[in-house]
């Protein structure tokens, strides 16, 4: 004997509603899985570009002077050019789907911060926008070195 409940076609019109459903979901999760994915890579991108923006090449006369500056303004900025190479080749090298992020960087003698904004899916509006922020600040080890050397022979009693 048959089961009735196949013969009605009742799996049928559960399927109608599961597959769709199944169907939805997976595709969420694979949206939320890009989501992820750029905000955590740019993330990384804003640490590496605020690392290699902290680059400090000392003057050939010894001087303490940046080689290499760029101009921002009437101030001179070490490390402008590396975080903005190390910016450009890490959005280039992202190959997930979404518009190109907005990369903002600040170099100063003090501290590099970077901040890269985006959207991953630009049909849905504002759903998948996302926005990082780096800030490292910068180690001038020589300086540090003379200003304890400077310290040591005022505390020993002497003048440096």
């Amino acid at each position: 004997m048959k089961r009735k409940w196949l013969s009605r076609g009742v799996i049928t019109i559960e399927a109608s509603y599961i597959i769709p459903w199944s169907v939805l979901i997976i595709a969420l999760l694979i949206t939320l899985l890009f989501f992820v994915h750029n905000r955590t890579w740019y993330t990384a991108a804003a640490c590496e570009t605020a690392l290699s923006g902290n680059r400090y090449v000392e003057g050939s006369a010894g001087t303490g002077s940046a080689g290499l500056l760029d101009k921002k303004g009437d101030q001179n900025i070490p490390g402008t050019h590396y975080a903005e190479e190390t910016a450009a080749g890490r959005i280039r090298d992202q190959a997930m789907p979404g518009s190109e992020p907005e990369k903002q960087i600040a170099c100063t003698y003090d501290a590099t911060e970077v901040r890269f904004s985006g959207q991953d899916f630009p049909l849905f509006s504002e759903a998948f926008s996302w926005s990082v922020q780096e800030s490292v600040k910068k180690v001038r080890p020589a300086w540090i070195i003379r200003s304890r050397w400077l310290l040591q022979g005022i505390i020993e009693g002497g003048t440096p």
